[in-house]
């Protein structure tokens, strides 16, 4: 039988993954890494978790009728803010 993880399971991931950064390896980071954690922990939760679950996908392209979870009730307007924050984009012809 299989464990059933939490709904939210990788974003409490990330928020760990995030603070052990910020607290030990920031000096490692260049300026523009540090400001990338800064802008995802700006993100309201649900374009974070769209985001994550993004990122955790293999293809470099993804299509939006893919991500279909729960926790994400308003997928749109949780990418239309991902746009906003230049995270995700529409692909281009340089992208097939």
């Amino acid at each position: 039988m299989q464990k059933q993880l939490p709904l939210k399971y990788y974003l409490n991931h990330f928020f760990e993954l995030a603070e052990f950064i910020q607290a030990q390896c920031k000096t490692l980071l260049t300026p523009e890494q540090q400001q990338f954690i800064v802008k995802l922990t700006q993100l309201d939760e649900q374009s974070l978790c769209t985001l994550l679950r993004i990122y955790s996908r293999k293809p470099r392209l993804v299509a939006l009728s893919s991500l279909n979870y729960e926790e994400i009730p308003n997928l749109h307007g949780a990418i239309f803010k991902l746009k906003q924050f230049a995270l995700v984009a529409h692909p281009t012809v340089d992208d097939s």
